[in-house]
């Protein structure tokens, strides 16, 4: 016969299940949908339930379910006063955003001009037109006196342009004195136009004068600047019954220190028919090759001294040695140059 347990561990088993019922927890009411959040009924926590895993099931809670993968959350969803926030899809996600990205700016948009010290762009003059300024420009690239195997006299070699940074109006005179007498020269009235950072187009007339008759020519050609800085002209003429020519010419400044500087110049001429009233034949007539060291005291004034040296071609040849027996020609000049 078995002996009956004592009383006093069923009145301690009585009171722990007593206890188990009291702590369940009673559910929070419906949450009052005012800006202050209610207080809870019992604010003892509930039980959690572990999953097989050892973790916490969030679906046992009170109020709480599993999250489904749809975007929302479902728990969010089902607590009480709460309504599910509708699902946006991208394109409306993006669309919301567009307002942002253009229109005017709002009122209370910080000024731009807060910090500049009180400037503003607008003050600074020509600041908005800067290119449409008019500039001008006057350059003595030789003046210079010359003397020779064939005589002493003079040479020059100017031109000056007034225009903005595209359109130009240009003006290029040379030529050269011989005992007193002008030999040749002549003078260029052109209209450039800019294509190209460091080149333009050049359209206009050329007058020559001189021994024999004078001529006029339509101009056209390019002047610009190539890479390692070497100056270049390429004109073409067209001139009175026929006629053409076109000249070449090529310098660089080749810089020994920062103000002595030695320069480099070639220039050829060429006719496409003989003018014999000028001494000149077809084909290639002249060629002029020189070399002048200049010392720039300021950049704008710099005397140079140099040496050139001068030889005609084909028939031009021909006709010089007929008038005066010699063909090729050695300068030494003296000159300065000058510019502003």
């Amino acid at each position: 016969m078995r002996t009956p347990a004592p009383r006093s561990k069923l009145t301690h088993r009585s009171a722990w299940l007593g206890l188990a019922a009291a702590t369940t927890i009673v559910a929070p009411p419906a949450l009052a949908q005012t800006s202050a959040m209610p207080t809870p009924a019992d604010p003892s926590p509930a039980p959690m339930q572990m999953d097989a895993g050892g973790g916490h099931d969030m679906a046992s809670m009170p109020g709480m379910t599993a999250n489904d993968g749809s975007g929302t959350d479902p728990a969010m969803d089902a607590m009480p006063g709460m309504s599910p926030a509708p699902a946006q899809s991208s394109a409306a996600a993006a669309g919301a955003m567009a307002p942002m990205q253009g229109g005017r700016a709002p009122a209370s948009a910080r000024d731009p001009y807060a910090y500049s010290g009180g400037y503003q762009r607008s003050t600074m003059p020509n600041a908005e037109t800067a290119d449409a300024l008019q500039l001008g420009a006057l350059i003595v690239d030789q003046f210079e006196a010359v003397t020779g195997n064939q005589g002493s006299g003079g040479a020059w070699d100017v031109q000056g342009w007034y225009g903005g940074p595209f359109d130009r109006a240009w003006l290029r005179t040379e030529g050269d004195v011989r005992k007193g007498q002008l030999e040749t020269a002549s003078v260029e009235a052109l209209w450039s136009h800019a294509y190209h950072p460091f080149w333009a187009t050049q359209l206009g007339l050329r007058h020559d004068l001189g021994k024999g008759p004078d001529r006029t020519w339509l101009a056209f050609g390019v002047q610009g600047t190539t890479p390692y800085w070497y100056g270049m002209e390429a004109t073409a003429y067209v001139g009175e019954s026929g006629r053409t020519a076109a000249r070449l010419k090529a310098s660089s400044d080749l810089r020994f220190t920062q103000k002595l500087v030695l320069r480099p110049e070639i220039e050829a001429n060429l006719y496409g028919r003989s003018d014999p009233a000028r001494g000149l034949g077809s084909g290639l007539s002249t060629l002029q090759t020189a070399l002048r060291l200049r010392y720039e005291i300021r950049r704008e004034f710099a005397p140079y001294v140099g040496v050139a040296w001068n030889r005609a071609f084909g028939e031009t040849e021909r006709l010089r040695r007929a008038a005066s027996g010699k063909n090729d020609e050695v300068q030494f000049v003296l000159g300065v140059r000058v510019w502003r």
